[in-house]
């Protein structure tokens, strides 16, 4: 798949998702905090900044970002281990790597609460695929049983 095919995917998927506004970027690896689903908000549609803004836009019940507490493994091979906390009445996780400047990468779905860069099994070394790079950032979003988001982590730093 090509890399813009890969990068319009990812984009349709978090837009689907209906993630919402503000995620901050961290400096290092970090676990961030749980809290409720509670919000509502509308977000007009931008220029990614990985800062700021995911550029979606979102109308309806948003939960907070942090509703979710994630951890990156060493950037070994370029390809780390991504690791969330399970979420009550989560039926799938959908996990999206931006690049340094705000856009999406690579993206994963599925029902485990870890993925390596890549996919599992983990990609070796010399294996061709995406690989993640320092000043990447990842964000993982809960979808409940009727396909909506009910937890989303803060985007979370890739490497040192």
């Amino acid at each position: 798949m090509s890399r813009r095919a890969l990068l319009l995917w990812a984009v349709l998927a978090i837009v689907a998702a209906g993630c919402s506004n503000r995620p901050d970027a961290t400096a290092a690896p970090t676990t961030s905090a749980v809290a409720d689903a509670s919000t509502t908000s509308t977000v007009p549609a931008a220029d990614p900044d990985p800062a700021t803004d995911d550029g979606i836009v979102v109308d309806g019940p948003v939960p907070e970002r942090g509703a979710i507490s994630t951890t990156t493994g060493p950037l070994e091979w370029g390809r780390p281990e991504l690791a969330w906390e399970p979420v009550a009445g989560a039926v799938r996780y959908e996990v999206t790597l931006f690049a340094p400047d705000g856009y999406g990468y690579w993206a994963w779905q599925g029902t485990a609460t870890s993925v390596h860069v890549g996919g599992e099994p983990q990609l070796l070394a010399d294996a061709a695929g995406p690989t993640a790079v320092t000043g990447m950032t990842w964000q993982v979003l809960a979808i409940g049983p009727d396909g909506a988001v009910i937890a989303l982590s803060e985007r979370t730093a890739i490497g040192p």
